[in-house]
């Protein structure tokens, strides 16, 4: 057998420490309604905020309306679409695997009372589980890890935007919906960048330059904290973006066919 690295094999518990919401409700699909109430209040002339507390007011909440979401530049990089208010997420994320080099794909589905998940090995190299193409309908009851990204919708700022305003200083608005500021990534534990990278910047990582945007209506809509070579870690960017507010379409429930219940090797992969 092909063995795992340790990185591999806690992808679940990093997985869920970016994304975990306790929440219940019913999932559905079709698209959100687009009259509901926007999250926040977008800044005017006379907006009496100061410039991050308008940041902390942008972040998407409970109550925001179905959205897309890409984090980049992170310890684990993902994309997906979160709905809130209807508690049903999808969420995408690989990891490649140096030697030998093969790249695990993972993809969670999740509503309120049920989750799916995907895995492929690319290539499909010989002693690597073989998973089916179908989505895997998840037993909670067989997950041993119950903070395993199978059993948790994702809470509604994956890309933890909170925790980069929270150790924020110097925020100036330098135009309409744009500002800047910088942040103490050491503060936020390996919650956004690995432990090792953190220790590598060293005191470099109290004081990160970082930009955001706010739309018109208010809402957070990307976020870029810049952060410097340190050690064997390149010059490279944490990047989160939220777009599609309103407009992107809920995930929906895999049909009868297109489901299995999931393998005894799914089980034994998240449960390494």
């Amino acid at each position: 057998m092909i063995a795992r690295t340790a990185r591999l094999a806690g992808l679940a518990a990093a997985l869920t420490a970016a994304v975990t919401l306790a929440g219940c409700g019913a999932g559905a699909t079709g698209l959100s309604s687009t009259s509901a109430s926007p999250h926040g209040a977008a800044p005017s002339p006379t907006d009496s905020r100061t410039p991050l507390q308008i940041l902390e007011s942008s972040i998407p909440d409970e109550k925001s309306l179905v959205y897309h979401f890409s984090v980049k530049g992170a310890d684990l990089p993902m994309t997906g679409v979160i709905d809130s208010t209807r508690k049903t997420a999808v969420v995408e994320f690989s990891y490649h695997n140096a030697s030998p080099s093969f790249t695990t794909s993972m993809t969670v589905l999740l509503t309120a009372k049920k989750s799916w998940g995907k895995i492929t090995f690319t290539p499909a190299l010989a002693g690597l589980p073989r998973m089916p193409k179908q989505w895997m309908l998840v037993d909670p009851q067989k997950v041993k890890d119950k903070t395993s990204p199978f059993l948790n919708a994702p809470e509604s700022d994956p890309g933890l935007t909170n925790e980069v305003f929270d150790s924020a200083s110097h925020v100036k608005q330098t135009g309409a919906g744009h500002f800047s500021g910088t942040t103490d990534l050491s503060l936020t534990n390996d919650d956004i960048l690995a432990a090792e990278q953190l220790k590598a910047l060293g005191s470099k990582a109290h004081a990160l330059s970082f930009t955001a945007t706010v739309d018109g209506q208010g809402r957070l809509t990307s976020a870029a904290v810049k952060v410097p070579a340190a050690g064997k870690f390149k010059a490279g960017t944490y990047q989160v973006t939220y777009d599609g507010y309103g407009h992107t379409r809920t995930p929906s429930l895999p049909a009868a066919a297109d489901q299995t219940k999931a393998t005894a090797a799914f089980y034994d992969f998240v449960n390494s």
